[in-house]
């Protein structure tokens, strides 16, 4: 609906795998406040775990791997 792209609530992003896709954009409007950039794609499942399990939580990358393997994460 070109009503809907031209107030930003339809927006076109690029996608690693998927290429290109419409996606919803932010309902909010902020009276002067500058509308919402979309820098990416939001991330895949399991695309930070290494860096927050391993980096922020201190846990090995031995654990992480077995958490994996068990499906505690993905």
């Amino acid at each position: 609906d070109p009503h809907l792209r031209a107030r930003g609530a339809i927006v076109r992003l690029r996608h690693p795998r998927h290429g290109e896709r419409l996606t919803p954009g932010a309902p909010w409007r902020f009276g002067t406040a500058p509308d919402v950039r979309y820098a990416a794609w939001s991330p895949g499942l399991g695309e930070h775990n290494e860096e927050v399990i391993c980096g922020l939580l201190g846990h090995g990358p031995d654990e992480l791997a077995r958490w994996i393997e068990e499906r505690v994460v993905w």
